[in-house]
Parts: C-alpha cells; sequence; structure tokens
C-alpha cells in the first residue's frame, strides 16, 4: 500500500502493514503505530498531513523489513515439493537450541521497534 493515510483517515496495525505469524510482534506493531501516531499529532497540532507523513515515514520501513524477514524465513518453515523436512527440522532446533536462541529472539524481533525512539 502505497500510503496508510487519506484525508481525515490513517491505517494502524494489520489495516497497513499485516504481519504473519513468522514475521511476529502483529501486536506489539500495532501498539506502536498507534503510540509512534499519538507523538506525531503532538508534535504537529492540528497539521494531520504532516502527523500521519510522520507516522508512516517511521513505521512503514520497519514493517516492510518484517515483512521481508518472514517472507525469508517462510522458506525454511512452509513445507514445499523440494522441501527437505529433515532439515527443516534441524534448523528448528539449532536456532531454538539454548545456544542460538538469544541471537534467534534478538533478530525475530524481542526488541521493541520503539527501542531508539525519543
Amino acid at each position: 500500500m502505497p500510503d496508510w493515510f487519506k484525508g481525515r483517515i490513517a491505517l494502524l496495525g494489520d489495516a497497513c502493514g499485516s504481519l504473519t505469524l513468522l514475521a511476529g510482534q502483529g501486536s506489539h506493531m500495532a501498539m506502536a503505530g498507534a503510540y509512534v501516531l499519538a507523538q506525531e499529532f503532538g508534535r504537529h497540532g492540528s497539521d494531520r498531513c504532516a502527523a500521519f507523513r510522520a507516522y508512516q515515514d517511521f513505521m512503514k520501513p520497519i514493517v516492510e523489513r518484517k515483512q521481508s524477514d518472514a517472507a525469508w524465513l517462510s522458506r525454511l518453515f512452509v513445507p514445499t515439493e523440494r522441501s527437505r523436512p529433515w532439515l527443516r527440522r534441524l534448523v528448528i532446533r539449532l536456532i531454538l537450541s539454548a545456544a542460538l536462541a538469544p541471537l534467534t529472539m534478538a533478530y525475530s524481533g524481542a526488541t521493541s521497534v520503539l527501542k531508539h525512539r525519543e
């Protein structure tokens, strides 16, 4: 979707950037989007177009990156005609192992998207 707003209406959460179960953080992203939008209204006052644009400029790249990561990750989890179930099971065991689980969680979004936001 090119823009997440039109006139007095803005989309939040899954309405503008639906994430799959593989992307994770769907509810976090919806609440983060609402938080960012509220902040932008605080900064821009009655200029809702500027507030909507700033909200979209911050959130859209994050959502697109999560969607892209989920598409890549789906190749490991979603069976296909050429998939190798043994390899998929091995990869899942590895990424959820005690040694790699912290890295897996950090990569898959255990950190809030608002971590570096003012």
